[in-house]
């Protein structure tokens, strides 16, 4: 068999609040602490683009974590992770500074991650 002339898609997997994925990152000396304003995420977009990322996702979460101890408390307490900010306004001001970058939201509060993966498989 021949083959075929294929294509990756990446999607980068994004958060629109005040932490990441790696603890701790806001110590960093060279951390931006301007994830409130629109350029924050401009910056971001501009960064994906030029790194031929197709699309940005951000996971939209419509309530508060609570699966580590079965209660919001914690996570309010802690103020890491209990607000994020309207994915859609984000989106909004990533498409403002680029011309071929996908964007995209789905709620993980409700669906399981494989479910909300294998809904995009089908727009990629």
């Amino acid at each position: 068999m021949a083959l075929q002339n294929r294509m990756m898609t990446l999607v980068a997997f994004l958060q629109a609040q005040n932490c990441s994925n790696l603890p701790g990152s806001w110590r960093h000396p060279a951390t931006m602490l301007d994830f409130l304003t629109p350029e924050y995420y401009q910056r971001i977009a501009g960064t994906l683009e030029d790194g031929k990322i197709q699309m940005a996702f951000f996971d939209d979460r419509l309530a508060l974590p609570d699966i580590y101890t079965g209660h919001h408390a914690e996570a309010i307490g802690a103020g890491v992770r209990a607000v994020k900010l309207d994915p859609c306004t984000i989106m909004m001001a990533m498409g403002m500074v680029t011309q071929r970058l996908g964007r995209a939201t789905y709620s993980t509060t409700y669906y399981e991650p494989y479910h909300v993966a294998r809904v995009f498989a089908r727009w990629i």
